[in-house]
């Protein structure tokens, strides 16, 4: 299934700073964004709000069975946006692959869920590896 295609502004750096103190949710490390928005990591055409994780707090377990939390951003498509820590999915796939979705989401376990932008931007430089600053594909790779 393809993801969801919901895009919310990310919030400002200091409402982020609150939310950390407010839900006592510090992030592990530096924070840093790839962008000033929030993409839905649900598969698309799900029900209910969108989610995209903001930064991961705790630590992996395997020894208590603790998974890591992370704290979610949660939206509806009114805009209302609420900011809460929950835990990982947990699921795991036949190849060990955990599922990085917060715990409870809609259908679609993440390695089930194709990112269509990644998808084309993988294609594009494969066809086109000069572009990025790669080496020419060698004469007779499909």
């Amino acid at each position: 299934m393809l993801q969801c295609t919901a895009v919310h502004p990310l919030p400002p750096p200091e409402t982020l700073l609150l939310v950390a103190v407010r839900q006592d949710a510090a992030p592990n490390g530096p924070v840093s964004f790839l962008s000033d928005h929030m993409l839905c990591e649900f598969g698309e055409g799900h029900d209910g709000s969108h989610a995209d994780l903001l930064w991961e707090t705790g630590t992996l377990s395997w020894e208590t069975g603790t998974l890591p939390k992370g704290v979610w951003a949660r939206w509806a498509d009114s805009g209302a946006v609420e900011f809460v820590p929950l835990p990982w999915c947990g699921a795991e796939n036949e190849t060990g692959e955990w599922c990085a979705v917060l715990s409870e989401h809609p259908p679609g376990h993440k390695w089930e869920v194709t990112d269509p932008t990644r998808t084309a931007f993988a294609a594009d430089v494969i066809a086109n590896p000069e572009k990025y600053g790669l080496p020419p594909r060698p004469p007779g790779l499909g």
